[in-house]
């Protein structure tokens, strides 16, 4: 395994560790659940907000060195991604496409939309209960041991869910963890991480609150995740942002690259004679068919398989013949890091070019099945792994954006179509749109003349809500027009207050439709009952916040976990 470089004392204690925590026993997961979101109680963000920004990865360093973690982290291969819209669909095509190839992996990613676990996966299948929960009071009990004048209370829940992450993966003996960011990225906590290889997925105006209100503001946030001698894959962005990205790159010494658009890529799959493989695939006609929905997902896989080469070139030294650039600097064994002899600010590790001889013999004493496979990696030229790449890129799943599900009700004979989509900025609720229109556009004549069009709405306050709601209004093609909480107990009055100030927003963008206006999803839900029971086809469009989403698909049971 690839993160198995650290001293024999450490691995000793860590196996420990595991073998005392498993012999006792723990709440149940319902009540671990209830003990994890205590963790984002008022009093606990009051006292996070006034802690310093800046130190928040210093507190999570100080959690980490307390799990012995520190070191560890410095060794995992790790794919950090940040980005406002789609860093979500990218961290999911980059574990796709790994795992597709023979790779195990760590992804860790939020928010989640049904349960919790989520956040934490294995080879894109998140932690089940039992694990969670041992887990869970496991760090706790050791968290509670280390704490320090300054670091009095436990840590939010963002930041205490990362570092299970972290264990969960170290523990797992993942050949990679690929890292969502979750606010920013400069001063997120997942930066303690030191990445192969970096991401920032297109930039646009959210948390402002907390990122800034000007796209220069927020693209320097994201930019902060760019680390000396690291490369830093980017999407077109916007003039602002892009020259943000651009001057930090230069500051911090990292490589900063716009990829070639996929469907460009894939005009060279078909024509290059080094990919026979792939020639065969499409020679019936067969072009690529990305599982994840909207064309804006092209932009993501663009993004996600160029970051995947680069990492097995800098990781393995797999020859980058696909896209005719020369890897610099390819590593001489097995595995690699190109940042050997660099110091990590938050772990204060050294990586000698010792240990890391000592770490490939480790890989071959200890796991003689996987290392096997490593060393076919090694300086193979990617164009051999391209049918795996492209299983993995029309394999990817990632529940809640532009996700149709189809729903009947054998009682009423009504079929509804959810359209599901988190959409929360305005760049993302046009993709959305155009998603959406697409289909419904494309529905035999009598099935559109016979369907009723409703849309499901939720924002919260810090977000733009009439660039929002704009071009929904000039749809002009739902019959009722449903403004709910996100919130599956009844709503707090203020929440109630702002579905309130979004229907009236919508009246004066001249939006159509019968308004309603919920105080909790049950109610929305039973709103939908009624409004569709004596419809043939329904189509439901549900977007503005993912939490909306996740919470209609635990209620109406759209997704199983």
């Amino acid at each position: 395994m690839l993160n198995t470089n650290v001293p024999s004392n450490l691995i000793l204690k860590q196996k420990l560790l595991r073998v005392n925590f498993s012999q006792s026993k723990y709440p149940s997961y319902q009540e671990t659940i209830k003990a994890l979101f205590k963790h984002q109680s008022v009093k606990a963000k009051l006292t996070e907000l006034q802690l310093n920004t800046h130190n928040t990865q210093e507190e999570l360093a100080h959690f980490t060195r307390a799990l012995d973690l520190q070191q560890v982290l410095a060794r995992i291969p790790t794919l950090h991604v940040a980005g406002t819209k789609g860093k979500g669909s990218t961290c999911s095509f980059i574990s796709r496409i790994l795992q597709s190839i023979g790779l195990k992996t760590g992804l860790s990613t939020s928010p989640h939309l049904v349960s919790v676990r989520e956040r934490i996966q294995i080879n894109n299948e998140p932690i089940n209960e039992q694990d969670f929960t041992s887990l869970y009071w496991r760090i706790r009990e050791q968290i509670e041991k280390s704490k320090t004048d300054r670091y009095k209370m436990l840590p939010s829940f963002f930041r205490f869910v990362t570092m299970m992450s972290f264990q969960h993966f170290w523990e797992s003996s993942v050949d990679a963890m690929v890292i969502e960011v979750g606010i920013g990225g400069r001063f997120d906590a997942t930066n303690i991480v030191s990445p192969d290889v970096c991401t920032i997925t297109s930039l646009g105006m959210d948390h402002l609150n907390k990122l800034g209100g000007s796209l220069e503001q927020i693209a320097w946030h994201k930019a902060g995740i760019m680390k000396p001698g690291v490369h830093c894959f980017t999407v077109p962005q916007k003039h602002e942002a892009a020259k943000v990205l651009k001057k930090v790159s230069k500051q911090v010494g990292a490589k900063l690259s716009v990829p070639r658009p996929i469907d460009q890529m894939v005009k060279i799959w078909e024509s290059s004679p080094r990919i026979q493989s792939v020639r065969q695939m499409y020679q019936n006609g067969k072009s690529l068919a990305l599982s994840l929905q909207g064309e804006h997902q092209k932009i993501n896989a663009t993004a996600a398989l160029h970051t995947v080469v680069e990492f097995l070139s800098r990781r393995y030294g797999v020859i980058d013949d696909l896209f005719g650039i020369a890897p610099d600097n390819r590593p001489s064994q097995i595995p690699c890091m190109k940042t050997i002899g660099k110091q990590n600010t938050y772990t204060q590790n050294w990586i000698s070019a010792q240990q890391q001889e000592q770490h490939r013999q480790q890989l071959v004493n200890r796991n003689k099945e996987k290392f096997q496979l490593h060393k076919l990696l090694y300086k193979l030229p990617i164009s051999t792994l391209m049918p795996q790449i492209i299983k993995g890129l029309e394999t990817t799943k990632w529940d809640g954006r532009c996700q149709l599900i189809k729903e009947s009700n054998p009682k009423n004979s009504t079929n509804i179509n959810w359209f599901l989509d988190g959409a929360h900025t305005t760049s993302s609720i046009n993709y959305a749109i155009k998603w959406f229109t697409g289909i419904i556009n494309d529905q035999p004549l009598e099935q559109k003349q016979n369907s009723t069009n409703i849309l499901i709405f939720n924002c919260i306050g810090d977000r733009e809500i009439e660039n929002l709601l704009e071009p929904l209004s000039k749809l002009n093609i739902f019959k009722n027009v449903i403004f709910s909480p996100n919130l599956i107990k009844k709503a707090w009055h203020l929440d109630k207050d702002l579905q309130q100030l979004i229907s009236q927003i919508w009246k004066q963008l001249d939006g159509k439709g019968e308004i309603s206006v919920t105080d909790s999803l049950q109610k929305t839900l039973l709103l939908v009952d009624q409004l569709t029971s004596k419809k043939e086809n329904v189509n439901i469009f549900v977007t503005g916040s993912l939490h909306l989403v996740g919470g209609i698909m635990k209620l109406r049971r759209l997704k199983k976990i």
